[in-house]
């Protein structure tokens, strides 16, 4: 078997090298999107085509090719720059550039005097309202190319409620909203009539009950507590349930663990809640029945 070299990363032969992300970017670029730098530099206005061609790598990057030494000074090779050699003069924290979830995977920027692309993003930062500065924006790009066509300007904020960003996450919310409240409603439902399917066959006994003295609020207690019961059962295999599944649903969860205590106790609380206003109205009628009126009841 035949063996190939892809920074310094052995790849048996037939296998695809491991997936690197790369970005092209000038000076100031981590400054502007507050990607802090770990070691080594940034970018300058010397890192032209014809001095050493060098990159700026990531977090990930650095510790599955260099693990335990510094990664500055290290050069490498990579397929398409034939006749250069890339010698990183830089380490930045980790940071998202595709994708919200799953693992960061390694990351090269190169700077734009060394890898000229046609194609750009412009990345500005402002202490006014984004919306406010992009006349004058484009007034600038004009004034210094009246050709380079513009577009597709948009804030940081709108770009990240995209496909790419949390739009998709915002969807699967609304609708797991709307499912979760017809769910809150069939719950409601369920158990206000359970409750008063057994008040209206317990009719007889609650009359007895009020007929040799029993206070309202005994009897009270004592349809609540048949439906604390029922609520009980139902948190408790609704939690189990919650619990095995969640690892399934995992990667689909943003910003919270899906083990995460305070979202279990709230939701639990807010379901115990409601449940027990759909027992009390029953409850409550049952102790306004007139006893004559129970006995006589079949």
């Amino acid at each position: 078997m035949t063996r190939s070299t892809f920074l310094g990363y052995e790849v048996p032969s037939g296998e695809a090298p491991p997936t690197i992300g790369f970005n092209v970017v000038t000076p100031g670029y981590f400054r502007t999107m507050r990607i802090p730098l770990l070691e080594g530099r940034d970018f300058t206005e010397s890192d032209v085509e014809t001095s050493q061609w060098v990159a700026v790598v990531n977090e990930a990057m650095a510790h599955k090719f260099w693990a335990g030494q510094s990664a500055i000074g290290h050069e490498f090779h990579m397929a398409g720059l034939s006749g250069h050699s890339l010698r990183i003069v830089g380490v930045v924290k980790n940071s998202r550039t595709n994708g919200m979830t799953g693992p960061i995977r390694e990351y090269i920027y190169f700077p734009f005097s060394q890898q000229y692309s046609s194609l750009a993003t412009l990345q500005v930062r402002t202490t006014f309202a984004p919306e406010t500065i992009t006349p004058s924006i484009r007034e600038r790009i004009a004034s210094l190319a009246s050709t380079m066509p513009v577009f597709d300007v948009r804030t940081m904020l709108q770009g990240l409620y995209t496909l790419n960003g949390f739009l998709l996450y915002e969807l699967a919310a609304a609708l797991a909203g709307i499912l979760g409240s017809l769910g809150l409603i069939l719950a409601l439902v369920g158990v206000f009539g359970v409750v008063s399917f057994t008040v209206s066959q317990r009719t007889n006994e609650i009359g007895i009950r009020m007929a040799m003295g029993a206070a309202q609020s005994s009897i009270l207690r004592m349809i609540l507590r048949q439906g604390v019961w029922i609520i009980s059962a139902g948190l408790a295999s609704g939690i189990l349930l919650a619990l095995a599944i969640s690892r399934l649903v995992g990667n689909f969860i943003s910003g919270v663990s899906p083990y995460d205590p305070l979202t279990y106790i709230s939701v639990s609380a807010i379901l115990c809640a409601v449940a027990l206003f759909a027992c009390y109205v029953p409850a409550r009628r049952a102790t306004r029945v007139d006893p004559m009126v129970a006995l006589r009841y079949e």
